[in-house]
């Protein structure tokens, strides 16, 4: 993949150096009531090209439904704000960089200009801090426009409007050398409030707060510089996207459409496990939230959950059926309980994990695999009644969930759920098993000739819940021409379509089946393309669908690639924990730091022959890697 952007190890950025050659680029930054999203770049002729979009997810719209939350692209008019001679600056890049804030160095023939871009991290707005500087050994003046309302649109709740600010306004005289500065505001309101926004120092001070606070928990050194910052900025993209709705804080996947609503795979299955790890109050609560919007759908009737509880938590979206929506709950709720080990949750949470075993038990066909009308991709490809991912969702959350009951002191359900999934298990591998290309691994679905036989990505699911009968030829279909690409891993062989998510479960489940050099090396890889190509910094959703949105969702689960893959952590208890450590050869080292899990904060230091867990300044447990430990607090 061509390098565009350069990787600053100490800074924790990227850097771009503007060509002859024109560029465009994208990159989406969150706050808890308003996602901003950049879309930035140049000509042939390096002149700078920037649009903003400010999207303010509890200012609604018409219709009131998954993307009904208000936006706006702010016109030209309203957001470049600078003129000289009396006409706009025409801008040459000079550089482009991204450490969270995105900033932009350009220039003309009289100015060098500056611009650091952010959301507010709490109020409806975004933040644009401007600093000129005249070059010249002349006098220079500039005139700044004050700004106004930029849009309206009527909502449900009022007529919502967006306004620019500016510090400064009118012609300002700038001496030979010396420079000013100033910040424009994108505010959204409703048109009975006023905008609500703090001073450009104030703004930035926060946002900087929140990167610090979401980045420096879990801080990985594995000596790979690319892989260490990948994880850096996915713990941002993953923990900024949490928003202030009417049902409390949420996360959502955002990519300028998903908004102020829960999904059970994006926000159940993907990111609540990995924020259990994070000790982080606001995720854990977003988190939480997002579990307890469920309850009220589990009914004695056990009639499907919906995929999506949208609009602030006040409507559901179910267009694609069941998708294994009960499994996809089950396995990340559990994971969630048991990983954040605290007891009081494990016990609020019981009856949704319950409800939902129970659902997905009552799904089992004659085969004893689980059907649903689809998976997480809805359709987009053929699923057939029973697809491998609910079936190995609903094994896995079985075995979790019998975890739980033991700690809540449920011996009839541990029971129950034990020779649940050990049908499960057997029935996954006689009914799914498949000789495809040679390869003794699974095909996704039954019963459609044209298509059961054609390698999907899905097929690394088994490996992500320790069904290893097929490993070694479901990693070898997984990495071949029929499935890897340049871009990732493709969905179905013979398709160009990819998403992101299924590649991160593949080096997930790829770690824990024992292939850590071949998962690493394609991690490295992966990191790099991401880091430095066209759509950076953080993993994308899919292509072409979306062009490679930043959903949020998609960074937690490159989280859990280190949580669950590399490092081998698979929640036993409330407070411990199954470890099996392995040190790729390509890295020279693995210190996490700062882990609250488990009912405790610890780190894990892996070096060349061992490994050491630690807590409060001592040894909790140490052993050799590639040997499976029970670690207890």
């Amino acid at each position: 993949m061509n390098k565009l952007w350069y990787i600053r190890t100490e800074e924790k950025s990227i850097f771009h150096i503007a060509k002859n050659k024109s560029q465009n680029f994208s990159i989406e930054m969150s706050g808890q009531r308003a996602s901003l999203i950049i879309k930035f770049g140049y000509d042939d002729n390096a002149v700078l090209k920037l649009q903003r979009q400010i999207v303010f997810p509890s200012l609604r719209i018409y219709p009131n439904n998954t993307h009904g939350s208000y936006r706006c692209v702010i016109p030209e008019s309203y957001s470049s704000l600078i003129m000289s001679g009396g006409k706009l600056l025409s801008e040459h890049v000079r550089t482009f960089s991204f450490d969270g804030i995105l900033h932009i160095n350009s220039f003309t023939d009289v100015f060098e200009i500056s611009r650091d871009i952010f959301p507010s991290a709490e109020k409806r707005c975004a933040v644009e801090i401007i600093t000129v500087k005249n070059t010249t050994e002349k006098d220079a003046e500039i005139t700044i426009n004050t700004g106004g309302v930029a849009n309206t649109t009527l909502g449900p709740m009022g007529i919502n409007l967006t306004e620019t600010l500016c510090e400064k306004s009118g012609s300002i005289y700038i001496e030979p050398g010396e420079d000013i500065k100033f910040a424009i505001f994108y505010c959204g309101h409703r048109v009975s409030e006023k905008a609500e926004f703090g001073s450009s120092e104030t703004e930035l001070s926060e946002r900087l707060l929140l990167i610090k606070r979401l980045t420096g928990q879990l801080a990985l050194d594995t000596g790979d510089k690319t892989v260490d910052l990948m994880f850096h900025f996915a713990k941002l993209r993953a923990g900024e996207s949490i928003f202030v709705t009417k049902c409390g804080l949420i996360h959502s996947p955002g990519g300028e459409a998903y908004y102020a609503s829960v999904w059970c795979n994006d926000e159940c299955e993907y990111s609540g496990p990995w924020f259990a790890y994070t000790g982080d109050n606001v995720l854990l609560e977003a988190a939480l939230n997002a579990y307890k919007l469920y309850q009220p759908f589990m009914g004695v009737d056990y009639s499907p959950i919906p995929s999506s509880i949208i609009a602030e938590g006040t409507d559901v979206w179910s267009g694609a059926g069941d998708r294994g929506d009960a499994a996809m709950y089950l396995i990340g709720a559990c994971e969630y309980v048991l990983a954040r080990g605290n007891m009081e949750v494990a016990a609020e949470l019981w009856s949704s994990i319950s409800w939902c075993v129970e659902y997905c038990l009552r799904k089992i066909n004659s085969d004893g695999v689980v059907e649903s009308d689809t998976d997480e991709l809805e359709g987009r490809f053929p699923t057939g009644k029973a697809n491998l991912a609910t079936s190995c969702n609903t094994y896995g959350g079985l075995v979790l969930a019998a975890r739980v009951a033991k700690e809540l002191k449920k011996e009839k359900e541990i029971a129950i759920y034990i020779k649940a999934a050990e049908r499960l298990y057997d029935s996954i591998d006689n009914y799914f098993n498949a000789d495809i290309h040679g390869f003794n691994t699974y095909r996704y679905f039954k019963n459609n000739k044209n298509e059961e036989n054609l390698l999907r990505s899905w097929i690394c699911l088994p490996l992500c819940v320790d069904i290893k009968k097929r490993s070694d030829d479901t990693v070898k279909a997984l990495t071949s021409k029929y499935l890897r690409s340049n871009e990732g891993l493709l969905t179905c062989e013979g398709c160009r379509t990819y998403w992101d998510r299924s590649l991160l479960y593949t080096l997930r489940g790829m770690f824990k089946a024992g292939f850590e050099d071949n998962a690493c090396e394609w991690l490295a890889s992966y990191s790099s393309d991401r880091l430095t190509g066209e759509f950076v910094p953080y993993a994308v959703e899919a292509y072409p669908e979306g062009n490679r949105r930043h959903l949020s969702a998609e960074s937690a689960l490159y989280c859990r690639v280190i949580i669950s893959g590399l490092l081998g952590i698979s929640p036993q208890g409330l407070k411990s924990f199954e470890f099996n450590p392995c040190l790729p050869k390509n890295f020279e080292h693995i210190y996490l730091k700062n882990i609250s899990a488990f009912g405790t904060c610890f780190d894990i230091e892996i070096e060349k022959n061992c490994w050491k867990i630690i807590s409060d300044g001592r040894i909790v447990s140490e052993g050799t890697n590639n040997h499976k430990a029970i670690v207890e607090f």
